[in-house]
């Protein structure tokens, strides 16, 4: 795949890798900076990371995201969890998560389309919502962290499985929300029975495959 050219317009900060150790750009902001397409090591991406609860998204994306911050590239990464926290909780019923994902589409291939490269994770449970996102952003590519229900189940630290299991939580996907399986995933992870660098560096692999510089 030949990733297509962009003139980048602007720079926004890197937000939302606490675990990086990077302040929040919703917390502190950065005024946009005006960059020539020269300036740019590759053209921009976005990269979406979709998988259950527990699979490894969010820890593989943070460690895409460090090393790509070390190009000095527009850099965005939008993580769920803290998507939520910031700009409240939306429902989780199908129509609601449709509604999230729409906006986060949109986010993301406005995003792209200014120069900057977006890695997202976000369950991304349906394959319809996965479709926006493939009509928003030019260069989309999707890594579809397949890591089984059970195994999820057991890194689940925050014990949320368990409450969707005694019907505290409602619409949790997995449990009593399906996760459909991704029909065309760029590329396809496993993370049982690996460790994270294991499966981080067959992540860059694939990547560099694909043309993008990591």
């Amino acid at each position: 795949m030949a990733l297509k050219q962009y003139a980048p317009l602007w720079q926004p900060g890197l937000w939302g890798a606490d675990s990086l150790g990077i302040e929040s750009d919703l917390d502190q902001h950065t005024s946009p900076r005006y960059s020539s397409p020269m300036q740019l090591p590759t053209p921009p991406v976005v990269i979406w990371f979709t998988g259950l609860s527990g699979a490894g998204k969010t820890t593989l994306a943070s460690r895409l995201v460090e090393d790509l911050a070390k190009q000095n590239r527009p850099l965005e990464f939008l993580d769920g969890d803290k998507v939520r926290d910031q700009l409240g909780q939306a429902g989780f019923q199908r129509a609601d998560r449709m509604i999230h994902l729409q906006a986060m589409a949109f986010a993301a291939g406005r995003l792209e389309a200014h120069g900057v490269t977006v890695v997202g994770a976000f369950i991304t449970p349906y394959e319809a919502a996965r479709e926006i996102l493939r009509r928003n952003c030019r260069n989309y590519l999707e890594v579809w962290v397949d890591t089984p229900l059970a195994e999820c189940e057991k890194r689940d630290v925050k014990g949320l499985y368990a409450r969707a299991r005694r019907g505290e939580l409602k619409n949790f996907t997995g449990i009593d929300d399906p996760f459909e399986t991704p029909t065309t995933a760029s590329i396809r992870l496993t993370t049982q029975g690996q460790s994270v660098e294991d499966t981080y560096q067959g992540l860059k692999v694939k990547l560099r495959a694909l043309g993008v510089v990591v």
